[in-house]
């Protein structure tokens, strides 16, 4: 409480039947320090069956941020041949999965990347970067945010909804793609408000296919150009 409102964290697994809860007010941040991540492709996974991320808090990956041991962010790293960089969130596997109001930025590589049968995402705000400058001066634009896609259904993805959201990146806004072969089914996309990034997209990372997909009202401003590079 008062002005104990941040917590720095390396890679959490989120199991089944779990829910973590970001209170208004507070900040999770992802480690700056790559030895901490280890083999982990993201700062939060999450598997199983009915398990969320919710709150009106805040989940920081610090993407924009000089990595420990280095001077280079992992926004560097992703413009270079070094590109490793974890995602925020994975859902992998996973069904009954809830995102709700919860505000992310910053992520070091994609924002949320989603494998879910049967899933909610609701009320969320991704904002990247966030702040005009690092800890070093660095400027930080939505353009040298690079692959910092916002919410990525892929992977045999299945009914599902992404509504009433409002997503700023530096790459897609929302991007359907995977390579399993088993595709991906029934999503609904629908009342999100998009502002810099590249839009929606359907592809180019997809070999099963993508049927049942509805977008509609999604408004737009401020929008990038150039070529998705996630």
């Amino acid at each position: 409480g008062g002005a104990n409102n941040a917590f720095l964290t390396g890679p959490i697994k989120i199991p089944s039947g779990v829910t973590l809860w970001v209170d208004k007010g507070v900040t999770l941040f992802g480690t700056r320090d790559p030895k901490v991540y280890g083999s982990a492709s993201s700062l939060i996974s999450v598997t199983g069956t009915g398990s969320g991320i919710v709150g009106d808090g805040v989940i920081d990956g610090l993407g924009g941020e000089p990595n420990i041991g280095g001077t280079q962010s992992w926004w560097d790293q992703n413009a270079g041949s070094s590109g490793n960089s974890p995602a925020l969130i994975q859902v992998s596997g996973a069904s009954q999965f809830t995102l709700y109001r919860i505000h992310l930025q910053n992520s070091p590589k994609f924002h949320v990347k989603l494998s879910a049968s049967g899933f909610v995402v609701w009320g969320v705000t991704i904002k990247t970067p966030s702040r005009s400058t690092n800890s070093a001066g660095t400027a930080l634009t939505y353009t040298n945010a690079h692959n910092t896609d916002g919410i990525d259904p892929g992977e045999s993805a299945s009914n599902g909804t992404i509504v009433c959201s409002s997503i700023s990146v530096g790459d897609d806004q929302i991007a359907i793609k995977g390579s399993s072969s088993t595709g991906l089914t029934n999503l609904t996309i629908a009342h999100n408000h998009f502002g810099a990034g590249h839009g929606m997209s359907i592809g180019s990372e997809f070999t099963g296919g993508v049927s049942g997909v509805k977008v509609y009202d999604l408004s737009i401003d401020n929008m990038g150009t150039g070529t998705s590079g996630g």
